[in-house]
């Protein structure tokens, strides 16, 4: 924009001193140019004056008024002063005089025009702005100076013929040129933001309406009617184009406003409305500004906010916070922290946020930042860590007790033999009856084990809590013992639930027994029932929660009661707050593992001193009654059939062999599962029943199942196994044949087993 402006004022003074030349040249330097091109030359430099005063404003806004009215007020007494002090005393007075009026008013303002470039240029704060005008600032004072030496010479005729003054307008023209050749634009946003913000200084509105009465008053001796004319209407018009210069600044200061209220209410917009906690404080603690998401996150209002200090929102108190100070004046800035703070109810909330040090406009520094709480989501990744470490150790000791149990099997099967053969008085039959007790208990061991693994298959049916309740009383209460009392409390409206009854007698002992154990010296244990509907984030411990009815199973006491680091650990395997040898801490677990497998959720609420209660949950079907369903097993029978055994440990299979031919049963064995199909053709239609493991080293038991079937379409299966689990037991084969035996067995039950499953028809086996 400079440079456009300086291109004007050279281009008027080229044309305005061609003619001015012509005439000079034409009439032999006897015929004076007329006055317009006095006036011209004395305009052109006026473009550059605006230009070093006023700046070019912003180039991409149409109509700049508040600059056009400006120039036009600068303009006014240009051309105010020119007619004043050179048109009229050439046409009243004397010719001589205009033209001395009109050397020294030239002189006068080339010297102003140079002054004003050589303030800006020293002034300035930009260095891009001195860069600008400091060459062009020495040029123009050089021009000045010597213009005016050469012009009053040329005047008064000090050196005739001699133009060698010309020099004084060529030389500093030429370094002007060279300035706008080198000129290479850095900075615009600096070099256009200083000139903007320096545009229409305040004494260019007033100068016209100041200058011109002065110039009146100094020519009173002097003065003529037309230059009081002219005096006049220029204060006139200057006083018009101020009164359109106050509305034009008054409407511009009306939109700056607005614009600037429009642009709060923006931001105060988005800042109330964002969901993320937004805050700005001191370093020495009061918080300035907070948003309502800030409020509601610390549970104070925004005035407790403002009269309290930031230190007793940190965890760590004034501690944390000053080391939170230090190291944002050493970086500036800390990007997606997570922090600890705490509510105003005491409890802790952990956040992600960013916070940064700034300046303001008053030179204060001040600590902004954004908080999102994360406690929830923290509290997801707790449940899942501690799901996926439940589920290594629920597959750990799933693979534990499949191991175990073949080998309970032996231990448990040779025993019970071993008794059978032996008389009740010989003292070799206490021996195989304490082993086979041994065998038994260690055979529940694992079973607990698979249950809190959850890969215990499940004999589910429907269920009424209430009846199964009723049916167990008797034995829990002889598990309380008489110094504590049980009392039960029925819902008479509770839904039906499909579990494995078995399995939910478990859950009642394992409650029960801890409630007891809570209260040595005796108290109450409530059982209670209830129809309860839950949402998503209904329990606690449970963050995602299928909606729907469920029957509520609650066990409470009023026992000693837990602290909360002793509840986050409860259902973990082997944890026990017991003596030792008091417990196996598999209770809990297993109790865990039997309400997960039933699509179910288990909460716990406890204190120090409080007591204890446990919450299970279990979706309801119906409400239709659940028929009981006796000991499906029939007598220990005989048989005379072929059966195929495939079983990769060997004691196992050398025990299940002796056994089953000790019943009458011709045992075809195989150790490797891969041994089956020649077999199936040597034997062929012989074979009756395949008794197969599930789990083996080459060869899933379903997938053996599969392959006998297809060469012997009428054989029946029985599955075995101490370690069935969804990935290694094909259940579509295994809910098609309706026959399965957990390990560990008793001879008495795998020979009842293997009856019932040859006297079944053949509708419906795989």
């Amino acid at each position: 924009m400079f440079w456009q402006f300086s291109a004007v004022t050279f281009g008027f003074w080229s044309i305005a001193s061609l003619i001015d030349s012509s005439y000079d040249l034409l009439g032999n330097g006897l015929i004076d140019p007329p006055l317009w091109v006095a006036l011209v030359i004395f305009l052109s430099t006026a473009p550059m004056f605006i230009a070093a005063l006023m700046g070019g404003g912003k180039s991409e806004e149409r109509v700049h008024w508040d600059v056009i009215l400006d120039v036009a007020q600068l303009l006014i007494l240009i051309v105010a002063v020119h007619i004043m002090l050179v048109a009229i005393p050439s046409m009243t007075q004397s010719v001589e005089r205009g033209a001395v009026h009109r050397l020294i008013l030239l002189a006068a303002w080339r010297g102003a025009l140079a002054l004003a470039l050589t303030m800006r240029a020293a002034f300035s704060k930009s260095l891009a702005i001195r860069r600008l005008l400091a060459p062009v600032a020495a040029a123009m004072s050089l021009f000045a100076v010597a213009s005016s030496v050469g012009n009053f010479a040329d005047r008064f005729q000090i050196w005739n013929e001699v133009r060698w003054f010309d020099l004084a307008w060529t030389i500093p023209f030429a370094l002007v040129a060279v300035a706008a050749s080198l000129w290479r634009e850095r900075g615009r946003v600096g070099v256009q933001s200083e000139l903007t913000a320096d545009s229409a200084p305040v004494f260019i509105i007033y100068l016209p309406a100041l200058a011109i009465p002065v110039i009146l008053l100094s020519l009173y001796s002097t003065i003529v009617f037309e230059q009081v004319v002219v005096g006049l209407t220029a204060m006139f018009v200057s006083v018009a184009f101020f009164t359109m210069r106050v509305l034009v600044a008054q409407r511009r200061q009306d939109q700056m406003l607005q614009q600037l209220a429009n642009s709060e209410r923006r931001y105060r917009r988005l800042f109330e409305d964002n969901m993320a906690a937004v805050y700005r404080s001191t370093p020495d603690g009061q918080i300035t500004d907070c948003n309502q998401a800030f409020c509601d996150m610390f549970g104070y209002t925004k005035e407790e906010i403002a009269n309290g200090s930031a230190a007793r929102l940190y965890a760590g108190g004034k501690v944390e916070r000053e080391a939170t100070l230090r190291d944002l004046r050493t970086h500036g800035q800390q990007r997606s922290v997570q922090v600890a703070y705490r509510r105003k109810d005491g409890s802790l909330i952990h956040t992600l946020g960013h916070r940064a040090m700034v300046v303001d406009r008053d030179g204060m520094e001040m600590i902004e930042g954004t908080l999102i709480d994360m406690t929830q989501r923290r509290s997801l990744e707790l449940q899942l860590q501690q799901s996926q470490k439940m589920e290594s150790l629920g597959t750990m000791a799933g693979g534990v007790a499949h191991d175990f149990n073949n080998l309970l099997t032996v231990i448990g099967g040779y025993s019970a033999m071993q008794m059978a053969n032996l008389d009740a008085n010989d003292p070799n039959h206490e021996y195989a009856t304490e082993i086979k007790a041994a065998s038994d208990r260690a055979a529940g061991l694992t079973r607990q084990l698979l249950a809190f693994s959850r890969q215990q298959v499940m004999e589910e049916r429907p269920v009424i809590l209430n009846s199964l309740i009723r049916d167990f009383e008797k034995f829990l209460r002889r598990l309380v013992g008489e110094d504590v009392q049980l009392r039960t409390s029925f819902d008479l409206e509770l839904g039906t639930v499909r579990t494995d009854p078995g399995q939910m007698e478990q859950v009642l002992m394992n409650l029960t027994s801890n409630a007891r154990d809570a209260m040595p010296l005796g108290g109450t244990i409530r059982i209670e029932t209830a129809n309860v509907v839950l949402n998503e984030r209904s329990l606690e411990r449970n963050p995602i929660v299928v909606p729907g009815g469920y029957a509520r199973l609650s066990v409470s006491d009023d026992g000693i009661g837990m602290e909360e680091a002793t509840i986050a650990h409860i259902f973990e395997p082997f944890f026990t707050t017991k003596a030792v040898g008091k417990g196996t801490g598999l209770g809990l677990a297993t109790t865990y593992g039997i309400v997960k497998q039933s699509r179910g959720y288990i909460e716990v609420q406890s204190s120090p001193g409080a007591g204890s209660r446990f919450d299970v949950y279990l979706p309801l079907i119906g409400r239709d009654g659940a028929g009981k369903s006796g000991d499906t097993r029939t007598a220990v029978a005989r048989g005379t059939e072929t059966i195929l055994l495939v079983e990769d440990d060997v004691q196992l299979r050398s025990m299940s062999v002796t056994l089953l031919q000790s019943c009458g049963y011709n045992v075809l064995t195989a150790d490797d599962p891969r041994e089956i199909e020649k077999l199936c053709e040597r034997h062929g239609e012989r074979i009756d029943l395949l008794l197969t493991d599930v789990v083996m080293p080459h060869l899933s038991g379903s997938e053996v199942a599969k392959r006998v079937a297809a060469k012997v379409p009428a054989i029946k299966i029985l599955f075995m196994s101490g370690y069935p689990t969804h990935s290694k037991l094909d259940r579509t084969a295994l809910e098609a044949s309706g026959s399965f035996l957990q390990k560990p067995f008793a001879p008495a039950v795998l020979a009842a087993k293997v009856r019932e499953v040859l006297d079944q028809e053949l509708t419906g086996q795989a």
